[in-house]
């Protein structure tokens, strides 16, 4: 999956902000943070992640689509650097053959 690198918009914010951690390709607890950010009313443009959008879980290309959809907004984490660059892996520096350099051959492929 391919990631096109582009300069972000201003961020101007106002009232309740939600930032959270990597999704790591969960889109299940990704769609469950967003129905609780609605219940609680902060709108999906006042949710930001730290990047790793893309990981271990099991829907990776559902993530992404779920950020394009709804205008939540990323700060570029590691994973995204790596994608962006053509890498073959995540940069994490995991001991080859590992059971992380194993993992993330599925996921980053």
């Amino acid at each position: 999956m391919r990631m096109n690198p582009r300069p972000a918009d201003p961020l101007i914010l106002s009232g309740p902000l939600i930032l959270f951690g990597g999704p790591y390709s969960n889109l299940h607890a990704l769609d469950a943070l967003l129905a609780e950010a609605r219940r609680i009313g902060v709108p999906p443009a006042s949710m930001i992640s730290t990047g790793d959008l893309v990981a271990y879980c099991a829907d990776a290309r559902g993530v992404v689509d779920r950020f394009r959809e709804t205008g939540m907004r990323f700060i570029r984490g590691n994973c995204e650097d790596q994608i962006a660059a053509g890498a073959t892996d995540c940069g994490c520096g995991f001991a080859p053959g590992g059971e992380c350099d194993r993992l993330s051959a599925d996921w980053f492929a």
